[in-house]
């Protein structure tokens, strides 16, 4: 298998709630995610402004999938 390498935004929650449930849903159906970096800060308690949820790019068109198939 090939190394991945390269992280792509595949949507910018509202805030920080909403991107840690879509990250955590891709992760659930086998599509690698994170949040971005930077995009949140801890110590603060939970992030108010918009956070990247991000795929690799070879994911992209699997993350969108499950992401659609939230929408009945």
């Amino acid at each position: 298998m090939a190394e991945r390498e390269k992280w792509v935004v595949l949507e910018i929650a509202p805030d920080q709630i909403q991107a840690e449930m879509m990250r955590d849903l891709l992760i659930e159906s086998d599509v690698p995610s994170m949040t971005g970096q930077g995009d949140t800060s801890s110590f603060m308690g939970v992030s108010l402004q918009p956070v990247r949820v991000m795929v690799f790019e070879e994911d992209l068109s699997r993350a969108w999938e499950v992401l659609e198939g939230l929408n009945p």
